[in-house]
C-alpha cells in the first residue's frame, strides 16, 4: 500500500511538472512568434525605405539633375551663357510714428 501511493505521488509531481513546462514553452512560443511578426513589420519599413533611396540615388545621377542643381544653387550656366543674378529685394512697411501717450490715455484705452 505504501509503495502504490508513494508511485502516485511521483506520477502527480512528474505530470504537475510536465504541465507547467509545457505552458512555459507555448508562453515563450507565442512570444517569439509575436517579435518575428514585428520584425518581419520593420523589415518590410527598411525595404520600402531602401527601394525609395534607389530611386532618388537614379533621379540625381541623371545629367538633367546635375545641370538643374549647377544652375540653381552654383549659379552655374552653359559655355557662352551669361549668369545675371537679381538682387531680392525687400520693401517694409514705414511704421507711423506715434507720439507717445500719456499714462491717462493708456489708461482709458485699456479699460474703455
Amino acid at each position: 500500500m505504501f509503495k502504490n501511493r508513494f508511485f502516485v505521488v511521483i506520477t502527480i509531481i512528474i505530470l504537475v511538472y510536465l504541465i507547467i513546462s509545457s505552458i512555459k514553452s507555448v508562453l515563450e512560443l507565442r512570444k517569439t512568434g509575436q517579435m518575428v511578426g514585428e520584425y518581419e513589420q520593420e523589415l518590410e519599413a527598411v525595404k520600402k525605405q531602401n527601394q525609395e533611396l534607389k530611386e532618388r540615388l537614379n533621379e540625381v545621377k541623371k545629367p538633367e539633375f546635375i545641370e538643374r542643381e549647377a544652375r540653381e544653387k552654383l549659379g552655374l550656366g552653359k559655355p557662352g551663357e551669361s549668369i545675371v543674378i537679381m538682387p531680392k529685394i525687400t520693401i517694409m512697411p514705414e511704421k507711423k510714428k506715434e507720439k507717445p501717450l500719456a499714462n491717462w490715455e493708456k489708461w482709458w484705452r485699456l479699460f474703455f
